[in-house]
């Protein structure tokens, strides 16, 4: 097809396509003359996807571009959901004088509570321990100076409690095959958009949650038990 029926079957204007392809987002397409090139239905799926990265899950043109690298080339042996959550990892800013000092106490003190937890894998906190430490830091910062590390411990219990809910729901155990003019293979793609498509669903029901909380304490309602929130 021709860009402008890529255009027309991806919904995503003809600028858009360019822009796409100069950011190195979508491969270009096959040329045909000089100033013509035909596109497939891989150019399609490709669209989607990046679409749904910058528009339903609020990622950058930076940070669909290391997610899409990142997945290029890909291994017949890669695990999809690790794979993933590589990809979406963000590099730390740089930090200067008092603030990095205090990050990396922070970062030291969130660094000896994963070792403590049980669930969390030695050696792969990096990513995950700079998140908590930068949080932990704006918490202080922000909120209460005498915040604890261990305050962690109860969404430490539940983050795992999730991930085993949530785990199967991901593709995680298909072989991945490079597809021609889209490296980025289903089960992969599928594991990036639930794990970001997700995560608003987590958002949310946590507020809802809080907001139930406290209204039920406010008006004098009774608390239901944690095993039964969930109609089980």
């Amino acid at each position: 097809m021709r860009i402008s029926e890529l255009s027309r079957r991806s919904g995503a204007p003809v600028s858009t396509i360019k822009f796409y392809i100069r950011e190195g987002l979508l491969p270009a397409g096959e040329r045909t003359s000089p100033n013509q090139a035909r596109y497939a239905d891989d150019h399609l799926q490709r669209i989607a996807l990046i679409r749904a990265l910058r528009e339903v899950c609020g990622l950058g043109t930076e940070a669909v571009g290391r997610v899409l690298r990142a997945m290029d080339p890909l291994t017949a042996d890669a695990e999809p959901t690790r794979l993933a959550l590589t990809a979406m990892e963000e590099p730390s800013p740089m930090r200067e004088g008092a603030e990095a000092a205090e990050h990396d106490a922070a970062l030291a003190e969130v660094t000896s509570f994963l070792d403590g937890v049980p669930w969390t894998r030695s050696g792969h906190h990096a990513e995950f321990a700079d998140r908590l430490a930068v949080a932990l830091c704006d918490l202080r910062r922000l909120v209460d100076p005498r915040i604890e590390v261990d305050f962690l411990a109860p969404y430490a219990r539940a983050a795992w409690a999730l991930a085993e809910a949530e785990y199967d729901s991901l593709p995680g155990d298909e072989t991945i095959q490079p597809q021609p003019g889209d490296p980025l293979a289903h089960p992969v793609r599928m594991a990036i958009l639930g794990i970001l498509l997700l995560e608003p669903v987590v958002l949310t029901m946590r507020r809802y949650a809080l907001y139930a909380r406290g209204s039920r304490l406010y008006d004098g309602d009774p608390l239901p038990p944690v095993e039964t929130v969930a109609g089980d």
